[in-house]
């Protein structure tokens, strides 16, 4: 639920800013991904730290996911054809 509300909230706050052009943008999706691996290792350390560890993890989680999903979909939008419909 938190990472699901962090979700919303980052997308509607920055929708302005996630590009939405179709352009491949290599060193900002490869950034949100390293940072998303790294969120992610920090919330393995959760099994061993405080539970705090686990909602701030969560959160960052929950925003690298709410900067990188609307990239990727909209590139592939712009780049994947649809066949025609054939009836």
């Amino acid at each position: 639920m938190l990472q699901a509300g962090v979700m919303v909230a980052a997308r509607f706050a920055l929708r302005t800013r996630i590009p939405s052009d179709g352009q491949w943008h290599p060193l900002l999706t490869s950034g949100l991904l390293v940072y998303m691996a790294a969120d992610i290792d920090l919330l393995s350390l959760a099994v061993i730290g405080p539970e705090a560890l686990m909602y701030a993890a969560s959160r960052l989680i929950a925003l690298g996911m709410a900067l990188i999903y609307p990239i990727l979909v909209t590139y592939l939008t712009f780049v994947v054809s649809v066949p025609p419909a054939t009836y």
